[in-house]
Protein backbone atom coordinates (compact mmCIF):
# COMPACT_ATOMS: atom_id res chain seq x y z
CA UNK A 1 0.00 0.00 0.00
CA UNK A 2 1.19 3.41 -0.83
CA UNK A 3 0.63 6.19 1.90
CA UNK A 4 -1.95 8.63 1.41
CA UNK A 5 -0.07 10.91 3.89
CA UNK A 6 3.42 11.82 3.45
CA UNK A 7 4.85 14.20 6.05
CA UNK A 8 8.39 13.96 6.51
CA UNK A 9 9.87 16.58 9.61
CA UNK A 10 13.82 16.95 9.58
CA UNK A 11 14.53 16.03 13.18
CA UNK A 12 18.21 16.99 13.11
CA UNK A 13 17.75 19.98 14.45
CA UNK A 14 14.62 20.44 16.82
CA UNK A 15 14.39 23.74 18.75
CA UNK A 16 14.51 22.48 21.99
CA UNK A 17 11.04 23.04 23.65
CA UNK A 18 9.55 21.39 20.01
CA UNK A 19 8.30 22.19 17.20
CA UNK A 20 4.37 22.55 16.50
CA UNK A 21 3.36 20.80 13.06
CA UNK A 22 -0.30 21.26 11.33
CA UNK A 23 -1.25 19.23 8.31
CA UNK A 24 -4.77 19.25 6.58
CA UNK A 25 -5.25 16.66 3.67
CA UNK A 26 -6.05 18.11 0.38
CA UNK A 27 -9.02 16.71 -1.62
CA UNK A 28 -5.91 14.55 -3.48
CA UNK A 29 -5.06 12.80 0.30
CA UNK A 30 -8.62 12.87 1.40
CA UNK A 31 -9.76 10.46 -1.47
CA UNK A 32 -6.29 8.48 -1.40
CA UNK A 33 -7.33 7.64 2.57
CA UNK A 34 -10.88 6.85 1.39
CA UNK A 35 -9.39 4.08 -1.19
CA UNK A 36 -6.75 2.75 1.32
CA UNK A 37 -8.84 2.43 4.01
CA UNK A 38 -11.67 1.23 2.41
CA UNK A 39 -14.28 4.09 3.12
CA UNK A 40 -16.91 5.75 1.25
CA UNK A 41 -15.23 8.87 1.70
CA UNK A 42 -13.33 11.31 3.62
CA UNK A 43 -14.56 14.32 4.01
CA UNK A 44 -11.62 16.22 5.60
CA UNK A 45 -8.74 15.32 7.89
CA UNK A 46 -6.40 17.53 10.27
CA UNK A 47 -3.74 17.00 12.28
CA UNK A 48 -2.14 19.24 15.41
CA UNK A 49 1.52 18.05 16.72
CA UNK A 50 3.99 18.81 18.77
CA UNK A 51 7.12 16.82 18.20
CA UNK A 52 10.03 17.58 20.22
CA UNK A 53 13.54 15.38 21.75
CA UNK A 54 12.64 13.46 24.73
CA UNK A 55 16.56 12.35 24.87
CA UNK A 56 19.39 11.60 22.40
CA UNK A 57 17.95 8.94 20.92
CA UNK A 58 14.09 9.20 21.23
CA UNK A 59 11.92 11.56 19.52
CA UNK A 60 8.10 12.07 21.27
CA UNK A 61 5.21 12.98 18.90
CA UNK A 62 1.98 14.45 20.58
CA UNK A 63 -1.28 15.86 19.79
CA UNK A 64 -4.25 14.51 17.35
CA UNK A 65 -5.97 13.86 14.47
CA UNK A 66 -9.45 14.55 13.44
CA UNK A 67 -11.73 13.23 10.39
CA UNK A 68 -15.02 13.19 8.59
CA UNK A 69 -15.36 9.90 7.22
CA UNK A 70 -18.49 8.02 4.99
CA UNK A 71 -18.82 3.94 5.52
CA UNK A 72 -21.72 2.34 5.05
CA UNK A 73 -23.94 0.43 8.04
CA UNK A 74 -23.23 -3.01 8.20
CA UNK A 75 -26.59 -3.80 8.39
CA UNK A 76 -28.29 -1.70 6.68
CA UNK A 77 -25.75 -0.70 3.66
CA UNK A 78 -26.89 3.07 4.84
CA UNK A 79 -24.24 5.46 4.61
CA UNK A 80 -23.59 7.00 7.61
CA UNK A 81 -21.30 10.14 8.25
CA UNK A 82 -18.75 9.19 11.50
CA UNK A 83 -15.92 11.82 13.53
CA UNK A 84 -13.28 10.57 13.94
CA UNK A 85 -10.54 12.31 16.84
CA UNK A 86 -7.56 10.87 17.98
CA UNK A 87 -5.01 11.35 20.85
CA UNK A 88 -1.77 10.53 19.89
CA UNK A 89 1.70 10.04 21.93
CA UNK A 90 4.54 8.52 20.19
CA UNK A 91 8.07 7.78 20.66
CA UNK A 92 10.26 7.05 18.04
CA UNK A 93 13.55 5.28 18.71
CA UNK A 94 17.00 5.47 16.91
CA UNK A 95 17.41 2.05 15.33
CA UNK A 96 21.13 2.12 16.84
CA UNK A 97 19.77 2.76 20.09
CA UNK A 98 17.44 -0.12 19.63
CA UNK A 99 19.80 -2.51 18.75
CA UNK A 100 22.18 -1.77 21.85
CA UNK A 101 19.12 -2.97 24.21
CA UNK A 102 18.88 0.57 26.01
CA UNK A 103 15.43 0.57 28.19
CA UNK A 104 13.83 3.30 26.11
CA UNK A 105 10.64 1.51 25.29
CA UNK A 106 7.84 3.15 27.96
CA UNK A 107 5.07 1.09 29.14
CA UNK A 108 2.14 3.89 28.55
CA UNK A 109 3.32 4.85 25.14
CA UNK A 110 0.29 3.49 22.24
CA UNK A 111 2.84 3.63 19.24
CA UNK A 112 6.57 3.43 19.40
CA UNK A 113 8.93 3.36 15.80
CA UNK A 114 12.50 2.59 15.07
CA UNK A 115 14.10 5.78 13.20
CA UNK A 116 17.47 6.13 11.89
CA UNK A 117 18.89 9.34 9.37
CA UNK A 118 17.53 12.77 9.61
CA UNK A 119 13.86 12.83 9.10
CA UNK A 120 10.24 11.07 10.64
CA UNK A 121 7.93 11.09 8.28
CA UNK A 122 5.04 11.30 10.50
CA UNK A 123 2.65 11.30 7.31
CA UNK A 124 2.41 7.69 7.39
CA UNK A 125 2.53 7.11 11.63
CA UNK A 126 -0.56 9.39 11.49
CA UNK A 127 -2.15 6.64 8.17
CA UNK A 128 -1.47 3.77 10.68
CA UNK A 129 -3.55 5.29 13.83
CA UNK A 130 -6.17 6.75 11.31
CA UNK A 131 -6.61 3.09 10.00
CA UNK A 132 -6.64 1.64 14.03
CA UNK A 133 -9.22 4.36 14.78
CA UNK A 134 -11.47 3.29 12.27
CA UNK A 135 -14.52 1.01 13.48
CA UNK A 136 -15.12 -1.31 10.45
CA UNK A 137 -18.30 -1.95 11.50
CA UNK A 138 -20.58 0.84 11.88
CA UNK A 139 -24.36 0.71 12.36
CA UNK A 140 -26.35 3.03 11.31
CA UNK A 141 -28.89 4.44 14.22
CA UNK A 142 -31.45 3.13 11.88
CA UNK A 143 -30.01 -0.29 12.28
CA UNK A 144 -32.03 -2.79 14.07
CA UNK A 145 -30.37 -5.66 16.21
CA UNK A 146 -30.29 -9.23 14.59
CA UNK A 147 -31.53 -11.82 16.70
CA UNK A 148 -30.66 -15.35 16.21
CA UNK A 149 -32.80 -17.94 18.22
CA UNK A 150 -33.56 -21.74 17.62
CA UNK A 151 -35.98 -23.42 16.74
CA UNK A 152 -39.04 -23.64 19.69
CA UNK A 153 -39.10 -27.23 19.07
CA UNK A 154 -35.58 -27.99 19.45
CA UNK A 155 -33.87 -29.73 23.52
CA UNK A 156 -32.37 -27.78 24.80
CA UNK A 157 -30.87 -30.12 27.23
CA UNK A 158 -28.83 -29.50 30.60
CA UNK A 159 -27.09 -25.82 30.61
CA UNK A 160 -23.31 -27.83 30.10
CA UNK A 161 -24.42 -29.52 27.69
CA UNK A 162 -25.84 -26.72 25.33
CA UNK A 163 -23.94 -25.26 22.47
CA UNK A 164 -25.24 -23.59 18.85
CA UNK A 165 -23.51 -27.04 17.59
CA UNK A 166 -25.56 -29.28 19.64
CA UNK A 167 -28.97 -27.19 18.55
CA UNK A 168 -27.98 -27.41 15.15
CA UNK A 169 -27.26 -31.30 15.76
CA UNK A 170 -30.70 -31.78 17.10
CA UNK A 171 -32.31 -29.57 14.28
CA UNK A 172 -30.36 -31.81 11.45
CA UNK A 173 -31.61 -35.23 13.42
CA UNK A 174 -35.30 -33.82 13.51
CA UNK A 175 -35.26 -32.63 9.90
CA UNK A 176 -33.86 -36.13 8.78
CA UNK A 177 -31.29 -34.94 6.66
Amino acid sequence: MEFALNFPVNIKNLPKNGLALTFTASKKECEALASNHALQEVEAFCAVYRIFRENADIIKLTGEFTAQIKQNCVSTGELISQELCKKIDARFVKARARAQQQPYIVEDTEFFELYSGDFIDIGQVTEELFELAIDHYPHSPNAQPIVFSAPADIDRGEANDYSPFSVLKQYKDKKGA
